[in-house]
């Protein structure tokens, strides 16, 4: 199972409240949601988030992948700043969506998928790349590496952030 985690607007670095969401062959359910005052998740779109990834993948391609890869492009810059995506070592459906996202997660692409979103355009005018990071994972701690790279994702959500609900909220 491929484990996606979804930075969300606001706070501290530019992340303020995370929700970790399981992508499985059933669908994409909440599975804990972290800090105080958030409530339930809201349902998922699945036809939302095959519409988002049909471009890239097809539906006829069984596993989570084309989860994780419509889920990042229809939540990023419209209720997230940034994703990271988090698969276990090896996995060929988290390395499928990790070689298809880190090419896709594009401001163009993104306002493609989005037509007639003028709020969109206006917020990704200043953007080009998108904040994600994927993350392979054999329970090992982290590289310095790896540390450096989520300074700077976090980084960009903070600037996206920004630019989607202004500094002065933050």
């Amino acid at each position: 199972m491929v484990v996606s985690l979804w930075l969300c607007r606001s706070g501290a670095e530019g992340v303020d409240r995370a929700g970790v969401f399981a992508a499985s062959g059933a669908g994409v359910r909440p599975v804990a949601r972290a800090g105080p005052g958030h409530g339930p998740a809201a349902p998922v779109d699945i036809d939302e988030i095959f519409r988002h990834a049909r471009p890239f993948l097809s539906p006829h391609l069984a596993g989570e992948a084309i989860l994780t890869i419509g889920s990042a492009l229809s939540e990023i810059a419209t209720s997230v700043c940034g994703v990271i995506s988090i698969g276990p070592f090896g996995c060929m459906p988290s390395r499928l969506a990790e070689a298809i996202l880190t090419d896709t997660m594009r401001s163009p692409v993104k306002t493609a998928l989005t037509p007639g979103n003028r709020a969109l355009k206006k917020t990704l005018a200043d953007f080009d790349e998108l904040p994600f990071l994927s993350i392979e994972s054999d329970g090992s701690p982290f590289p310095q590496l790896l540390e450096a790279k989520l300074d700077a994702f976090c980084l960009g959500a903070s600037r996206l952030n920004d630019a989607m609900v202004g500094p002065q909220r933050r």
